[in-house]
């Protein structure tokens, strides 16, 4: 507390007055130990934040659905757990979510929310339940495959192939060559 993070930390870039941290990106750098969303929270000017490929463990805290500046969240490659908050729908200026290579399980919160989502990757993790509608025709990537998501694929209009759902047994429906039973 003693230095000022603007100034003095690697990582940290703040905003042109050196005044309000806008992002904070620690790739790679195996940092273990848990998500502190309260203290992340605490920086209301946060728009990225990036820990992508370290060792942090835990869940994701129910407060990180209040850093509702987010545009990009970065945790790829950690040993992330559990469910996702469904505070995270809240994040509504969010563009980018990668959460892929984790151990995070259960449904998926409604994303319907975050209109301007551009990038959705959430592949090789243990997620369950059907894929969120989402507006497809904003989104530029998107991969869910390797978890357990069950039920049709949404309609995509052509936007994504077979590779975005791969490793999903119970998903049916183009591109996945296997077809969905008729509805009752």
């Amino acid at each position: 507390m003693s230095t000022d993070p603007c100034t003095d930390w690697t990582g940290v870039l703040c905003n042109s007055n050196l005044t309000a941290v806008k992002k904070i990106v620690l790739d790679s750098m195996l940092l273990p130990g848990t998500l502190d969303a309260v203290s992340l929270c605490a920086a209301k000017s946060l728009r990225v934040l990036s820990l992508n490929n370290n060792t942090i463990t835990g869940e994701m805290p129910q407060e990180m659905g209040n850093s509702t500046q987010l545009t990009h969240l970065y945790l790829s490659g950690n040993k992330l757990i559990g469910s996702l908050p469904n505070s995270l729908s809240n994040l509504n200026n969010l563009k980018k979510l990668d959460i892929s290579n984790n151990y995070f399980s259960g449904a998926l919160p409604d994303f319907t929310r975050i209109s301007g989502l551009v990038s959705f990757l959430v592949q090789n993790n243990s997620f369950t339940g059907k894929i969120p509608q989402f507006d497809f025709e904003n989104l530029q990537s998107f991969n869910v495959s390797f978890n357990y998501f069950t039920g049709p694929i949404p309609v995509l209009k052509g936007r994504f192939s077979v590779d975005s759902f791969l490793g999903n047994p119970g998903l049916c429906g183009y591109p996945l060559p296997n077809k969905c039973p008729p509805s009752k």
